[in-house]
């Protein structure tokens, strides 16, 4: 039944198929086992040999199916035209697509797979109603006053983006629960892309930029819990660094720290 069905997109290169497989073991071994989990993978270069041994990796677990969607370069001419590419790859871009791919669901979560799960996915998921005016759901991470963190995000964005974009990218790129309903209604697909394509001089982190910058203010902040980045388990050690977190409460960022999903 639908109600019992939680699905999951990723997008990622041949590349990142290792990670994958830690992602989508540790996922389903933390996920509550009272409802079935559709992964799916849009990709345009993983090999058989891979997607094979993907599912061998999911294979446990008789709740979930995984299945691989090929894109097709989608997006080539757009990656191409980026002016910072850093670490990532076009597939990222395929993030502004599960309104028009998924027809079938209201909602959906996005999820990046350089990430080890420790905790359930499905509450966030569940919590999340679509017919609240959001776009989506995100997490709004630590940001600790004068760590090399905050001056790298400082220093990149002043360049090319007002004040007010600034503080308009509220939320990271690495898990998303989307609004297909609302998405499809108001054609998001297709303003992400347009913004994009116009704004692919200047964007940093791209297509969490223009997710954020295209739905704000319509986002709905997840726990802090949600997403715990590995470097603030270097950046918060004493009661001086709790309390310079620029966003969150000590006790937030403590409570996250020791319980990370």
């Amino acid at each position: 039944m639908n109600n019992k069905i939680i699905p999951v997109m990723h997008c990622f290169d041949d590349n990142y198929a290792l990670p994958a497989s830690v992602s989508f073991y540790s996922m389903l071994d933390n996920a509550d086992k009272n409802y079935n989990y559709k992964l799916y993978v849009l990709h345009t270069d993983i090999t058989q040999e891979n997607q094979k041994k993907l599912q061998e990796t999911i294979a446990p677990f008789l709740n979930a199916t995984l299945e691989f969607i090929n894109m097709e370069n989608k997006f080539d001419n757009l990656w191409k035209n980026l002016n910072i590419k850093g670490h990532y790859s076009k597939e990222m871009f395929y993030k502004f697509l599960p309104a028009s791919i998924f027809p079938q669901y209201e909602k959906i979560i996005i999820t990046d797979v350089d990430v080890v799960w420790l905790g359930d996915i499905s509450k966030t998921y569940i919590d999340f109603d679509v017919n609240e005016d959001f776009y989506f759901a995100g997490c709004k991470g630590a940001l600790k006053k004068n760590s090399w963190v905050y001056q790298c995000v400082k220093s990149n964005y002043e360049k090319n983006f007002s004040e007010e974009e600034q503080s308009q990218i509220l939320v990271s790129a690495g898990y998303y629960i989307f609004n297909l309903s609302k998405m499809r209604r108001d054609n998001m697909g297709e303003n992400f892309i347009d913004c994009a394509t116009k704004n692919a001089y200047r964007i940093m982190q791209p297509e969490q930029d223009v997710i954020n910058l295209c739905c704000y203010p319509k986002i709905k902040l997840m726990p802090l819990n949600s997403v715990v980045c590995t470097y603030v388990y270097d950046l918060y050690k004493t009661d001086e660094d709790f309390e310079n977190d620029l966003i969150h409460t000590a006790q937030d960022i403590k409570d996250a720290m020791q319980h990370p999903i």
